[in-house]
């Protein structure tokens, strides 16, 4: 059972054995703002880059990792 508030109105739903909630997305880059200057190479991928989605974060991990 789960309670949902949205708008200032209350709702129960019932009858679910998993919820997955996706609440917007953001680059979080801060490790790499971090480390600028400090390494020789590095390379920003995936959500850290810009948002995406999985498939589009794998694809740029494996062009980076072919290209290092």
């Amino acid at each position: 059972r789960v309670l949902f508030r949205s708008e200032g109105r209350e709702e129960t739903w019932e009858g679910f054995d998993t919820i997955v909630l996706a609440l917007g997305v953001k680059s979080r880059n801060e490790l790499a703002e971090e480390l600028e200057g400090k390494v020789g190479q590095m390379y920003v991928i995936g959500d850290a880059a810009t948002p995406g989605n999985a498939t589009s974060a794998m694809r740029q991990g494996f062009k980076t990792g072919m290209m290092i």
